[in-house]
């Protein structure tokens, strides 16, 4: 018999139907939180758990300070699970993917973040045999990007939708036999998505485009390439998503040279020659290339020009190579990690504009390894690292000046995003949480005491909330070996577990 109910109704219905109940609360159950995102608005935090069913992984959206979770994903089939998930840039919606409607058939869901919608089916049919093999959300959230073998298994194609439903586009052009689409950015506007292309079964040549979001004709961005030349497999989308940064072998002799052009196509330009993957950056005010290349360690505008050399420091007695740098997020400085041979042996800020470097920490120093270069989003400070019998974490101003101790031991961690302190885990035989100022004082634990085996989990490093108030992570705290979802007021406080609301559920 169907009884007709109104719309309101039958939304609160399914909302109250999914409210979630205690992690393990089925007799024999012990369950397990997997990972969890926070919402830009840092209002909920999204989870992926075996809450309900052992070994059945689901997804649920909670307040970031406690309440009652519910359950996003439409009911999954035996062995079906939520694979992996992204919340939108606006706060409002969670696309996920799984084999939640039929056993090993991945395909991509959207949600309401608040869980008060039913999901819905995103991607188009699939053949049989294909999956949705990965996806991005556009940073104006409005379209999901995906990689599937939607139309013929086995040929990995890129395809679009609406992020709250709607049909499917395919943006690349037909392919040529063997070829598939092998990965995709999509430029921080949302508004066009650059993909690469392996042309042929054997995987020696690659090409990369640029197509509108919603669909259109796709643009071809290297120049031709003759026998033995192939794009490379990274690239980069300026962050004012005006250009795109790539590499090209010219021949079979690896010959990496770099190129910029711009998103909408038109003829590349030349930036550098015989750089090499992970040697080069686009600042974050987008008008410049940081490269490692055959000239040197060089500044090159982004539509080209002359190039501005770095000077490199010396360290005496440790002949050094540049091992991995960073850009401040101001495009004023670059934090540079020296090896000698296999020793790490310091870090060094090197302004932009040119000048001399400035060293922040060195064996010479210490008398030890040194690694780190991680820098503050606003541009201040420094993390150093000092191995010793013992490792010291340590923080510099990024022009130069006195390193502050913040901790000893195995700290492991990230900034926040106001930049003010440092949250980290540590072990002293069990793994807790702890945050710290960034300019130096007393570390604060934010876990409170842990059951017997228990310990916070490390990787991924625990999650500060965008506005920096709170902290997400995971532990066996209550209950060994069950891995739990807690958060914590990030200078300390009480910590509020996220996974035991109320069980609420419908009556029978």
């Amino acid at each position: 018999m169907f009884v007709a109910v109104s719309a309101r109704l039958a939304v609160a219905l399914w909302s109250c139907a999914h409210l979630a109940t205690p992690l393990g609360a089925a007799q024999g159950i012990a369950g397990d939180v997997t990972a969890s995102l926070i919402s830009a608005d840092s209002t909920r935090v999204v989870y992926r758990a075996d809450l309900e069913r052992d070994d059945v992984f689901e997804l649920y959206s909670v307040p970031i300070a406690g309440g009652p979770s519910r359950k996003l994903n439409r009911a999954p089939v035996p062995q079906g699970d939520v694979e992996d998930f992204r919340i939108s840039p606006d706060s409002r919606r969670v696309v996920y993917r799984g084999d939640v409607e039929r056993n090993d058939v991945f395909e991509l869901y959207s949600s309401a973040l608040n869980g008060r919608l039913p999901a819905a089916l995103l991607n188009g049919p699939l053949v049989a045999g294909g999956d949705v093999a990965s996806f991005e959300l556009s940073g104006d959230s409005r379209h999901v990007v995906y990689l599937a073998d939607q139309d013929v298994d086995g040929r990995t194609e890129l395809y679009s939708a609406p992020l709250t439903g709607g049909a499917s586009v395919k943006l690349n052009d037909p392919l040529s036999p063997g070829g598939v689409v092998n990965s995709f950015v999509i430029a921080p506007s949302g508004k066009r998505v650059v993909y690469l292309v392996r042309q042929d079964a054997s995987g020696t040549k690659y090409e990369l485009y640029t197509v509108a979001t919603q669909g259109g004709v796709p643009v071809k961005l290297n120049e031709p390439l003759g026998p033995g030349m192939t794009v490379k497999l990274d690239y980069f989308v300026s962050p004012d998503s005006r250009h795109i940064v790539f590499r090209v072998d010219r021949n079979t002799q690896f010959e990496p040279r770099l190129y910029a052009a711009s998103i909408l196509g038109g003829p590349p330009i030349e930036l550098g020659q015989f750089v090499r993957d992970g040697d080069y950056q686009i600042t974050p005010d987008s008008s410049r290339v940081v490269h490692i290349g055959v000239n040197g360690f060089l500044v090159v505008p982004i539509l080209g020009g002359s190039a501005t050399r770095l000077e490199l420091p010396f360290v005496p007695g440790h002949p050094s190579r540049i091992d991995h740098f960073g850009v401040s997020p101001d495009s004023r400085f670059v934090v540079c990690h020296f090896e000698s041979g296999d020793a790490e042996i310091a870090l060094f800020s090197l302004p932009l504009g040119g000048g001399a470097p400035v060293e922040l920490s060195s064996t010479n120093q210490h008398g030890h390894e040194v690694d780190g270069g991680s820098i503050t989003l606003d541009s201040t400070r420094v993390l150093a690292f000092v191995f010793g019998s013992v490792e010291e974490l340590y923080s510099i101003p990024i022009s130069g000046g006195p390193a502050v101790l913040l901790e000893v031991g195995e700290p492991f961690g990230a900034f926040s995003p106001d930049s003010n302190r440092f949250v980290y885990t540590n072990s002293s035989g069990v793994y807790e949480l702890f945050s710290v100022p960034v300019t130096g004082g007393t570390p604060v634990k934010l876990n409170p005491g842990l059951v017997t085996g228990g310990n916070v989990v490390g990787l991924p490093i625990p999650e500060v909330s965008p506005d920096s108030v709170r902290v997400v992570y995971r532990a066996d705290q209550d209950t060994n070996d069950v891995i739990e979802l807690y958060s914590v007021p990030i200078g300390g406080g009480p910590a509020i577990k996220l996974n035991s609301p109320p069980a609420i559920r419908l009556p029978r």
